[in-house]
């Protein structure tokens, strides 16, 4: 449910993705990092997914709330500045 807000969050403010950029890219290098190794175990990984994934995408599931926040916020004050402006 987290993922599923903080990325609704981003996706109604494409404006402000590029002020966003560095967090997007941890978001996905991240979660392919995460996916490569988990791909690359010699084992099945089902059982190391179902353990360690939680835990292990905490940080960018950090990030994503924390781009979503910064995108709507600056958007809102992009919006009071040209609203206040001649």
């Amino acid at each position: 449910m987290p993922w599923v807000l903080s990325l609704s969050l981003l996706l109604l403010f494409p404006a402000a993705w590029r002020r966003v950029s560095p967090a997007l890219f941890l978001i996905g290098g991240l979660l392919a990092f995460f996916l490569f190794d988990y791909l690359h175990d010699a084992t099945v990984p089902r059982l190391r997914v179902e353990w360690t994934l939680p835990r292990v995408s905490q940080p960018a599931l950090s990030a994503a709330i924390l781009a979503a926040g910064l995108a709507s916020l600056s958007s809102g004050s992009a919006a009071a500045s040209r609203e206040g402006s001649p």
